[in-house]
């Protein structure tokens, strides 16, 4: 494999984040939960960073530029000289700073799942038996939090008039920036995404901090991009594998993988198998075999497949296409003789920017 730098890029928000599902607001919206943080958010807050300085960076297809703004940005922050094909993003995921050290989870509709190798395989383990998600499955060992959700009601606004829409109340999710893991402790929540950067020059500058806009509402956020940090998810995947390459492997998705193909699904098969295919051919020659099932990442999270929008053209003005996609919190068990191949690649349309992001993570069988 060709070199492989990794860029961690660590989102600090500033207020709290409006997280909530694509589509527009109605008259008396009041949306609840938790919804995961898409990759295009993170990408498109860097891009927007890179076309800040330089402007020329933005023509031609969206993601084209979005990747080519990315590679602008290393360069004039990070000094580093890469071209756009030259690069992928990797999540984002969550850590969960607390004094018990730090570590990742991934984003599901369900909550904040623990990245814990042990408890995803004994889980595994056990729907391989025939257990199912759901209230009567029995408790894992790793855990799942409810991110720190606060609910805020706002008013609609009249944007050519600069007047308030009479009637036009909505109530919306934002996530705060700490959880409260117990009575007496805090852990503080980040945003991290990784960039990873095939070959180029090199880096002349190790770390940089800028402001972006970051979600819904254009929010404020610092973020921080450190080459070959120790917050990395390629690092943390490093300190799992130890000095293997491969092996038995259960591949978990933290990002949404877009499948076209799903359109024309008819059962639950049908989805099944054309996940399972989508991922078995983006890996190519670095998977040896893959399961044809699709397994949860925990009791309480069940397998999910949405309609999805990707975001905000802020060039056009417009909103981007729906495509349906398997949401995070899903695993399949494989063998697999590269795990940072597998981790570089990802699956499905848009893998270059986040999506179809999959942490390949050793299978410990019980």
């Amino acid at each position: 494999m060709t070199s492989l730098n990794v860029v961690e890029v660590k989102f600090r928000p500033i207020e709290a984040l409006l997280i909530r599902p694509s589509g527009e607001f109605q008259l008396g919206t009041w949306l609840r939960g938790f919804t995961p943080i898409l990759p295009s958010t993170p990408a498109g807050a860097l891009a927007s960073a890179g076309w800040c300085l330089d402007n020329t960076c933005s023509s031609g297809d969206r993601w084209v530029a979005v990747r080519r703004c990315l590679a602008s940005l290393l360069s004039r922050k990070l000094g580093a000289g890469v071209g756009q094909e030259s690069i992928a993003l990797r999540g984002p995921v969550v850590l969960v700073e607390g004094r018990d050290g730090v570590k990742p989870y991934v984003m599901c509709c369900e909550g904040l799942v623990e990245v814990l190798p042990e408890g995803i395989s004994e889980w595994v383990c056990r729907q391989e038996k025939g257990e199912r998600p759901g209230k009567r499955a029995k408790p894992s060992k790793h855990k799942l939090m409810r991110p720190p959700i606060i609910e805020r009601t706002g008013v609609g606004l009249n944007r050519v008039r600069k007047t308030v829409l009479e009637g036009y109340l909505y109530t919306v999710p934002y996530m705060d920036n700490y959880i409260r893991l117990s009575h007496d402790a805090l852990a503080r929540l980040t945003l991290v995404t990784d960039v990873l950067v095939k070959g180029g020059d090199g880096f002349k500058v190790r770390k940089e901090s800028l402001p972006v806009r970051l979600g819904g509402e254009g929010r404020k956020a610092l973020a921080e991009l450190r080459v070959g940090g120790a917050s990395t998810l390629m690092g943390f995947l490093q300190g799992l594998w130890g000095g293997r390459r491969g092996g038995e492997a259960l591949l978990l998705l933290a990002t949404p993988i877009l499948l076209p193909e799903l359109r024309s699904a008819r059962t639950l098969k049908d989805i099944e198998n054309i996940a399972v295919k989508t991922i078995r051919e983006g890996l190519r020659d670095y998977c040896k075999s893959i399961e044809g099932n699709i397994f949860s990442v925990h009791p309480r999270v069940r397998v999910r497949v949405m309609p999805l929008q990707l975001g905000f053209d802020e060039r056009r003005g417009v909103k981007d296409e729906i495509l349906p996609a398997l949401m995070p919190g899903a695993v399949l068990r494989a063998n697999i003789s590269d795990w940072r191949e597998v981790y570089w690649l990802g699956a499905g349309k848009l893998r270059e920017v986040g999506f179809g992001t999959l942490l390949p993570i050793p299978y410990q069988r019980q």
